[in-house]
C-alpha cells in the first residue's frame, strides 16, 4: 500500500502547487514567488513530481503548451471549454472574465517558476529555468493567435518572467521582442474585435516601452539574491 499512497501524496503537492495559481496569484502577482521558490525546491529533488506539477499546468492552461485546442467534431461547448480550463458546473460554463483572471494567475506562476533563482543550498540545476521561456515564446510566435487568450497570456508571462529571458539571452531577446510587437501584435489585433482591443493595446505598450528602455523590470515581489542572504529560516 505504500507505493499507492505515496503517488497519491505527489499527485496531491503538484495539485495544490498549480492551484495556488488561480486562487492566489491571480489577485496577488508578488505571492507568485514564494510558491515558486516552493515548486522549484520539490520539483529538483523529485524529479517525478516535476513531471505532474508540469502536466497540471499544461491542463490547467493549455496555452503554456502552448497549444490552442481545436474543438473536435460531437464535441459539445461545455465539452470543449472544459477541455481549454474552464470551470463548467450544471452544464454551464463560467464568465470569460473569471476565467481569464484565473489563466492569468496560472500563467505569472508559471512565469516565475521559470524566472525564479534556485534557493540558497539547492545542489540541483535550475529544473525548468529561463530556456524553457525562450522555447515557449518562439513557440508562441508560431501560432495563429487568438482573440483575448493570446495577448493575455503574453503580457503575464513576460511582465513576470521577462527580466530573466533579457538577462539571460540579451540582443537575441530583444529582437524577439521586436519581432513581437512589429509582426505578432498585428496579427492578434487582425483577430480581436475593437470592444476587445484593450489587452492588445496594453501588450503592445509594454513592449514599446521594454525596447525603449532596453530592459524589463523586476516584478513586484522577486525574490533577489539580497532577500535570500537576509531571509531567516
Amino acid at each position: 500500500m505504500a507505493r499507492p499512497k505515496k503517488a497519491y501524496c505527489k499527485e496531491m503537492i503538484a495539485r495544490k502547487l498549480v492551484a495556488q495559481g488561480s486562487q492566489q496569484v491571480s489577485s496577488s502577482v508578488s505571492s507568485a514567488f514564494p510558491i515558486a521558490a516552493v515548486a522549484i525546491g520539490v520539483w529538483s529533488s523529485f524529479p517525478d513530481v516535476g513531471d505532474l506539477i508540469l502536466m497540471r499546468f499544461y491542463e490547467e492552461c493549455p496555452f503554456l503548451v502552448p497549444f490552442y485546442i481545436p474543438k473536435a467534431a460531437g464535441m459539445t461547448d461545455v465539452e470543449y471549454f472544459t477541455t481549454l480550463g474552464h470551470l463548467c458546473s450544471d452544464g454551464q460554463v463560467e464568465q470569460k472574465d473569471k476565467y481569464l483572471k484565473r489563466m492569468t494567475g496560472i500563467v505569472r506562476l508559471y512565469a516565475a517558476i521559470i524566472s525564479s533563482l534556485p534557493p540558497p543550498g539547492q545542489s540541483q540545476p535550475h529544473p525548468h529555468g529561463p530556456q524553457k521561456g525562450w522555447t515557449w515564446l518562439a513557440r508562441m510566435l508560431n501560432l495563429e493567435p487568438r482573440p483575448d487568450y493570446t495577448a493575455t497570456a503574453l503580457y503575464e508571462f513576460l511582465s513576470v518572467a521577462g527580466h530573466a529571458l533579457m538577462k539571460q539571452y540579451k540582443k537575441q531577446f530583444g529582437k524577439l521582442l521586436n519581432a513581437l510587437v512589429l509582426d505578432y501584435v498585428p496579427k492578434i489585433v487582425n483577430v480581436t474585435a475593437n470592444e476587445l482591443i484593450g489587452p492588445v493595446s496594453r501588450l503592445k505598450i509594454f513592449l514599446e516601452k521594454c525596447i525603449k528602455d532596453q530592459k524589463i523590470p523586476l516584478p513586484e515581489g522577486y525574490l533577489t539574491p539580497q532577500w535570500w542572504r537576509s531571509a531567516r529560516f
